[in-house]
């Protein structure tokens, strides 16, 4: 099970996802701060939610899109090391 979250979360490219996060926690904070503005927690958990797949999705193409130059570049990530099939990233880019 933990080799399906270490690859999970190679495919999903982790200082990527902690930007995103970074960035919808952060835009959620200055909005609040505007007096005319009151955001619920749950809907900036939706919104983290929709980014993080949406960034998934993204990163998830690239990697499916550049299987050959990343078997030169970086071998080390999930498809190109063969820790990932090609369906598996392709499904994960689906649901993303």
């Amino acid at each position: 099970m933990m080799d399906v979250v270490r690859t999970f979360m190679a495919f999903s490219r982790p200082h990527t996802i902690i930007g995103t996060t970074l960035s919808v926690l952060a835009l959620a904070v200055l909005a609040q701060l505007q007096p005319d503005v009151s955001l619920a927690w749950s809907t900036v958990v939706q919104v983290l939610v929709g980014s993080l797949a949406i960034n998934v999705y993204i990163v998830g193409i690239n990697q499916v899109a550049d299987v050959e130059i990343d078997r030169i570049n970086k071998p080390w990530l999930p498809i190109a090391s063969g820790a990932l099939s090609m369906s598996g990233a392709r499904a994960i880019v689906w649901v993303s």
